[in-house]
């Protein structure tokens, strides 16, 4: 049985109400779409989906498709650089802003990194770009901008 299995049945199993019997496939789902059609029915109308806990397609051993890694887009938006590309280290998308020096003065206004890490969705991380963008058309500091655009990627999770 693979690993994740065992994980995934035991975070299942601890989510669901009681009496609720949970059945997990025995084969792992390998497209990124069919993570609905396997999870769903687990879950039910008014209950946490996998998303809602924070679970992503890589939680559950799924690659994805090499089309789905090819978005990339770079802009300066109000003196603010902003860049969403693929991370083949992580298998996900990220929102990078170079201009964030990682230092202790950043760390106590709550910003750790220049790097706010996504899914593995291209139309996700277009949404997130978009996004960025309008928020640096407002804000001309990229620290307002960061901050905004992470609260927003942990909406669409």
């Amino acid at each position: 049985m693979p690993r994740w299995r065992n994980w995934y049945t035991r975070m299942v199993e601890g989510h669901v109400p009681q009496g609720l019997e949970v059945r997990v496939l025995s084969w792992a789902p390998n497209e990124f779409y069919e993570i609905n059609h396997f999870i769903m029915p687990l879950f039910g109308e008014g209950r946490p989906t996998p998303r809602d806990m924070g679970m992503q397609p890589r939680d559950l051993g799924i690659q994805p498709r090499e089309e789905d890694k090819q978005y990339h887009d770079r802009a300066v938006v109000n003196g603010v650089e902003i860049e969403v590309r693929w991370d083949d280290t992580n298998n996900d998308y990220l929102i990078h802003f170079p201009q964030i020096d990682i230092g202790d003065e950043n760390r106590q206004r709550g910003i750790y990194d220049n790097v706010i890490r996504m899914n593995q969705d291209p139309n996700s991380a277009k949404e997130v770009f978009e996004f960025a963008k309008e928020v640096a058309e407002r804000f001309s500091d990229v620290y307002e901008v960061y901050p905004r655009a992470e609260g927003y990627i942990k909406s669409l999770r």
